[in-house]
């Protein structure tokens, strides 16, 4: 038993090193400063994102919490930034799509399209983010009263994405693919996922296969870099590592463990994977290959990064401003600068269409093992199995300790009252009828 102790704490201490340790600056890419994909542009569409003036350091965009008018406004702000950064080039055209969720309100996707140069129908590169900033306030997710505050929050999550993405925009300015792009900022991305939702699950059937994949970019400043692409193993998701690792970039896979499954196949199902964890969601739901690019600590798992490690939790709170991402999020640009030229060098590798048809052709599907009825013979299978297990346990325990009743002693005395004794386990007291007139043994 204790050597077994023993390997059980080796092994937890091993998982915690493995898995939560870490410093912050781990991230190992050489940005530049200069050029489109350099840090200083990653910054400088930050604060164009955030509007950061002299009289406004951290910006004016107030919380933008889903269906706010604070988020409102920001969509009409980052459409006046997508058309200033795509004039002069005929192939774009900017749009918002406002849309209602019943018992919230309306909130709108922004959304800029670039053609591509090949026949129609062409194949389609969508690379997103979301825009909101979701608030927790007096314990709640979300509260839907159109209070603002003075200043911008949500720069780390997810002001870096949405500025990763504006910054890919303007490096497809006059440049040509032979696909189209759609550059995709969505609204409500941080509590319900609508946006990213209504964007896939509204398009015809015809548009969704086209679509070669999916970049979303999402909170950067973290310890480390990560791309998900799927939780088993695809050579969509080599292909891009390995652009990774030649321009050594410093993105790191995450671990796969499992297939997808769809956790809405059971009401309330407590099951949790990387594919439910942000805007690609909902492509992967539609069977399209996605790469995920963000860093530390995601959502509510733990990947290693400053900001549970060391200092307060930032995300989700009115802390999370630039002037805090400066602060203890340094390495933010150059994060940004990272994923953006991930992105960047597969647009404009000779093997990407390929490699990225191929990975949609081979998706792993897993809806199968989603049925309703898979799921209860799964589950009536894994308590046959216990009680099995159980049935088992029993009978070698049996054998190896077999059951002996033990041996009960009665003893049936008849004292005296000067001689009874106080220690038998069964006295029978007879006494003459005239001390106790309620003697059960009187006559006797």
């Amino acid at each position: 038993m204790k050597k077994i102790i023993s390997l059980l704490l080796i092994f937890v201490a091993f998982f915690a090193l493995c898995a939560c340790g870490g410093t912050a600056g781990d991230t190992v890419f050489d940005a530049r400063a200069d050029g489109i994909l350099g840090t200083e542009n990653m910054d400088g569409m930050l604060r164009a994102f955030l509007n950061i003036s002299d009289d406004h350091p951290n910006g004016d965009m107030g919380e933008r919490r889903p269906f706010s008018e604070s988020e409102k406004r920001m969509s009409e702000h980052l459409e006046n930034l997508m058309k200033e950064i795509s004039s002069g080039d005929d192939g774009f055209e900017v749009d918002v799509y406002p849309y209602s969720v019943a018992g919230y309100g309306e909130t709108q996707n922004v959304v800029a399209r670039k053609s591509g140069t090949g026949e129609e129908p062409r194949k389609t590169v969508v690379i997103c983010a979301n825009y909101d900033a979701l608030i927790m306030q007096s314990g709640s997710f979300l509260n839907n009263s159109n209070q603002t505050v003075s200043e911008s929050v949500g720069a780390l999550e997810n002001g870096t994405g949405c500025a990763t993405v504006l910054a890919l925009m303007q490096y497809a300015v006059g440049r040509s693919f032979e696909f189209d792009l759609e550059f995709a900022l969505f609204g409500d991305g941080s509590y319900g996922n609508t946006g990213a939702g209504r964007y896939v699950y509204d398009m015809p059937a015809s548009r969704k296969d086209n679509i070669l994949t999916v970049f979303a970019l999402k909170r950067f400043g973290g310890d480390k870099l990560y791309m998900y692409n799927e939780e088993v193993e695809t050579g969509w998701g080599n292909y891009l590592l390995s652009l990774s690792a030649d321009k050594k970039l410093g993105i790191k896979s995450l671990p796969k463990q499992m297939p997808i499954i769809n956790a809405r196949a059971i009401t309330r199902l407590p099951y949790a994977h990387w594919a439910m964890a942000g805007v690609h969601s909902p492509f992967m739901d539609e069977h399209i290959p996605v790469a995920a690019v963000f860093s530390g600590n995601y959502e509510t798992l733990n990947l290693s990064d400053v900001e549970s490690a060391s200092s307060q939790i930032v995300s989700y709170t009115r802390e999370d401003t630039y002037t805090r991402l400066r602060r203890d999020f340094s390495s933010y640009a150059v994060q940004m600068s990272a994923a953006a030229n991930l992105v960047a060098s597969a647009l404009s590798d000779s093997n990407f269409v390929s490699v990225a048809v191929e990975g949609r052709a081979n998706f792993r599907n897993y809806d199968w093992a989603t049925k309703k009825l898979i799921v209860q013979l799964v589950v009536i299978g894994i308590l046959i199995a216990g009680g099995v297990a159980i049935v088992v346990i029993a009978k070698k325990l049996e054998n190896k300790y077999p059951y002996v009743p033990p041996k009960i002693k009665i003893k049936v005395a008849v004292f005296g009252p000067d001689y009874e004794d106080k220690n038998a386990d069964v006295i029978i007291d007879v006494k003459n009828k005239n001390d106790n007139p309620n003697n059960p043994f009187k006559g006797y």
